[in-house]
């Protein structure tokens, strides 16, 4: 104990950056998980916008059941979608 009634608290490297192996295992999850849901809300609205880019400026289109399902498979691939709906 210090003089003030606190202990010395060890901040070498290797204390500081060490983490249990259930710890690294949590974060690695969670971490998974958040990338996971962004990627799924880019799908989502990737394909909202390929829905509504289909359907023409008037609601002209004929949307089906096969549309949704080819906006779903071609958002799979949404950055690359996302970047030819701003360039065209």
């Amino acid at each position: 104990m210090t003089s003030i009634g606190f202990k010395e608290i060890d901040m070498s490297v290797e204390t500081v950056l060490a983490i249990s192996p259930t710890d690294h295992l949590a974060i690695t999850i969670v971490g998974v998980a958040w990338v996971s849901t962004a990627y799924v809300l880019g799908m989502i609205w990737t394909s909202l916008a390929l829905i509504d880019r289909w359907r023409g400026d008037h609601g002209e289109g004929n949307i089906n059941f096969m549309s949704v399902i080819a906006a779903l498979v071609m958002a799979a691939a949404w950055p690359i979608v996302l970047a030819a709906l701003v360039v065209m």
